[in-house]
């Protein structure tokens, strides 16, 4: 019972995480919309000085990297329908590495790649597995606390699945988090 109880407790606290992340997510995409649309506006006027245009892609880019983050934190906010697509497991973990790869907890990790380069394209939400892939990562990079090796390899397994493996270099899960990691 008190198992059950417990359960029930961190359901309801995901689910106002979820409510608060949902109303955060909208109070920043207003501002976000506008940054966007200002940068671009300045980015294709005549008036603009050549020597700018790159740093008003800079603009332009991080604020689209933001409004992808937070079109993730909405979409961790509620219960999507998994979008199902043929896509490649190695693309979407380059297309995750590429989003956390410059944090400062990954600046002295080695990531070492070892992907099969003809795996078949395999029926998944990108999106969904793009998360899956930097919650375990950044919880990889905290376990090292910061140096240390994350070996990622992408294999056939005998089976026919498409498999994914990533090590780490870190102090592993502690005991009393075992139950927790799918949360």
């Amino acid at each position: 019972i008190k198992q059950m109880q417990m359960q029930l407790i961190r359901s309801e606290k995901l689910v106002s995480l979820g409510k608060l992340v949902a109303g955060i997510t909208h109070e920043i995409n207003n501002p976000l919309t506008g940054i966007l649309m200002f940068a671009n506006l300045v980015g294709q006027s005549a008036k603009l000085d050549p020597s700018l245009k790159s740093d008003i892609d800079v603009i332009t880019n991080e604020a689209k990297r933001c409004a992808k983050i937070v079109r993730g934190l909405l979409d961790f906010s509620r219960e999507s329908i998994p979008q199902m697509k043929p896509a490649s497991l190695n693309k979407v973990m380059e297309g995750t590495l590429d989003l956390i790869g410059r944090q400062a907890s990954f600046h002295n990790i080695d990531i070492v790649k070892d992907y099969q380069e003809d795996l078949p394209l395999i029926p998944l939400d990108a999106n969904q597995m793009e998360q899956v892939f930097i919650n375990m990562l950044i919880n990889a990079s905290q376990a090292m606390r910061g140096s240390g090796r994350i070996g990622i390899r992408t294999y056939m397994a005998e089976d026919g699945y498409a498999c994914i493996s990533i090590a780490d270099t870190g102090t592993g899960i502690p005991e009393e988090h075992i139950g927790k990691i799918f949360d």
